[in-house]
């Protein structure tokens, strides 16, 4: 009981702890995931600010004309003005550039002395890519004076391909993005791309610089680039940024391209923060822990109080295990504590009885399929070489005059085959599905519609036939004919099974689920080793039987979602059961040739 009253107590803190807990870390999370997200929104627009510029700048009609090669002086000299003033307007960009459809650069602005880094502006690679593709960003380079710069390029077309217009952009630009947002809050960023180059940053502390210089960025967002997934990346680093927590953002969304993919495609947000836990989140732990230790101390107690109730049961729980693990399932499962394992015993060894009666049906659908192949192919056999018997019993028939005495032999012969070929009609019937022509059957109805064919025999014997009908005449939905002749089986099987003088009940009941007839006898009963076997094919406790009579109104009632039991004692009669599940007339559909489905 102690467990028991220990585990509300046990249950409510465990709830604190998450919701002050955890939901606290959540909120403070989520507080830096928007500050990152808000910093990720202006670097994407100051690319779209550069983008936008190139933009423009394709649709200045003297830049168009001067692609044209259009002969005129002020048409150049428009044109370069235009430029020049983009290019002037930012002084992050460092490079803005026009090239012709040759490859040939017609006007260079620029920010950069080195000429020799200004020529990787006409890269043919960027000219094929822009012609192609139409806008292209490159990968983050860096230059000599250590300045990182990566170019934009853009395609012109009119009715034709007439060139491209390109810009450097500085990457100190995102710096300034980054900076206003995540400064003073405890956090630094930097701007990477998937090949691990650094070229925008915002570190807080010399820490954040040593920690942020140890992390091998390139490996840590391959497994990102792999499934090209645009989930926040989040890292518990060690070294020299123990004690740190790292988020990776994607910048922007993968770059999916024609060409063979290239390092630094993809960018990324690295943010970096101290994991501090806060003050009521210490308090509140270490009064888990202690609430938590005396709770063990009094659980501990509580098992060494109980072990012997519990223990006992578990190892006959374990023994009786490994018994139908072995295919046992003869199982002697015996407990006495009055408590829950008294009620998990008693289900055991229901689930147990279930598993062998299921065995057992297996093993009899197993028999019963091997006998009905065998079967199919004997009936089928035999029925081509009585067929022949069938026309020389004609023949003789025809030819034998009325007084032969040899007509008696042919008689006999006459009945064989006809008793034969009943026997071998039983069989198909058997083994063949019931096809059911559905309807609304009265049980009192089946019930009286079935005893004029027992009338006679009964009669023959003298036995007393009692009808006990149930109020509210039950109904059932199935094929009318087909259950009148199960009901018709069991009442001869009874009829036969009574001495002269006896008595036999029929009983119809009604439930909520199920409508049920009884046919009891006073008769010898049935021996209890038959009673398994009573229900199988070619299984009969009478000479002469064929044994398929009970066989095939099983099958019959089966296929009706039903069944059919036996309860019998030897000298006090027998009662065959047949249940069926109740048809109410509101659920059902009628079909157009009157029947229900």
């Amino acid at each position: 009981m102690l467990p028991l009253i220990l585990a509300p107590f046990l249950l409510t803190a465990f709830a604190a702890y998450y919701f002050l807990i955890r939901g606290e870390a959540i909120e403070v999370r989520e507080a830096k995931d928007r500050r990152a997200t808000e910093a990720i929104a202006e670097l994407r627009k100051e690319l779209r600010d550069a983008r936008k510029d190139l933009a423009l700048l394709k649709g200045v009609p003297a830049v168009i004309d001067l692609l044209e090669e259009v002969e005129s002086d002020q048409k150049e000299s428009l044109a370069r003005t235009a430029m020049k003033l983009f290019f002037e307007q930012n002084p992050y960009y460092l490079e803005l550039g026009l090239v012709g459809k040759d490859g040939r650069e017609l006007i260079s602005y620029s920010r950069i002395t080195e000429n020799a880094e200004r020529r990787s502006v006409a890269h043919e690679d960027y000219f094929r890519r822009t012609l192609i593709s139409g806008a292209f960003q490159s990968p983050v380079r860096e230059l000599t004076d250590g300045k990182k710069v990566t170019i934009l390029t853009d395609r012109i077309v009119t009715d034709r391909f007439l060139g491209i217009v390109v810009l450097s952009l500085n990457a100190e630009s995102f710096e300034r993005r980054l900076r206003p947002l995540l400064a003073g809050q405890g956090l630094s960023s930097f701007l990477f791309d998937d090949s691990g180059l650094v070229f925008a940053q915002s570190l807080e502390t010399v820490e954040h610089e040593e920690c942020a210089a140890s992390l091998d960025l390139a490996q840590s967002t391959s497994g990102l680039l792999d499934e090209a997934s645009e989930e926040v990346l989040r890292m518990t680093p060690q070294g020299a940024c123990t004690g740190f927590g790292l988020s990776i953002f994607p910048a922007e969304a993968f770059q999916r391209t024609v060409y063979e993919p290239q390092a630094g495609e993809n960018w990324f947000v690295g943010v970096l923060d101290r994991e501090v836990t806060p003050a009521p989140t210490l308090a509140f732990q270490a009064f888990f822990v202690v609430a938590l230790i005396a709770a063990c101390f009094a659980v501990l107690y509580a098992a060494t109080r109980f072990a012997a109730r519990i223990t006992v049961p578990l190892e006959k729980f374990g023994s009786a295990t490994r018994q139908i693990a072995r295919g046992d399932l003869d199982i002697d499962l015996e407990v006495s504590t009055g408590d829950e394992v008294e009620e998990l015993a008693k289900t055991y060894r229901k689930m147990t009885a279930d598993l062998r009666d299921y065995q057992e049906r297996l093993i009899r659908s197993a028999k019963l399929a091997a006998i009905g192949e065998l079967t199919s192919e004997i009936s089928h056999e035999i029925q081509n070489r009585i067929s022949g018997i069938s026309l020389w019993v004609q023949y003789l028939d025809s030819e034998l005059e009325k007084e032969d005495p040899r007509r008696e032999y042919l008689e006999e012969i006459k009945l064989g085959m006809e008793g034969f070929l009943e026997m071998l009609a039983n069989l198909k019937q058997y083994y063949r599905t019931p096809k059911l022509r559905r309807g609304e059957v009265d049980v009192n109805e089946l019930v009286r519609g079935a005893l004029p064919y027992a009338e006679t025999e009964a009669a023959a014997k003298n036995v007393a036939v009692k009808v006990e009908e149930s109020e509210g005449s039950p109904k059932v939905l199935g094929d009318p004919e087909l259950l009148r002749s199960v009901l018709i089986n069991l009442l001869l099987n009874a009829v036969e099974a009574v001495d002269i003088g006896g008595n036999i009940t029929i009983r119809s009941s009604n439930g909520d689920q199920h409508a049920v007839i009884a046919v009891a006898d006073d008769g010898a009963g049935i021996p209890e080793k038959d009673r398994s076997r009573i229900f199988y094919p070619f299984y009969s406790t009478r000479s002469g039987g064929s044994g398929l009579g009970l066989a095939i109104a099983s099958n019959i009632v089966a296929a009706h979602g039903g069944s059919i039991g036996l309860e019998s004692s030897e000298g006090s009669g027998s009662e065959f059961t047949l249940t069926l599940p109740v048809y109410h007339s509101s659920g059902g559909q009628k079909s157009n040739n009157g029947t229900y489905e």
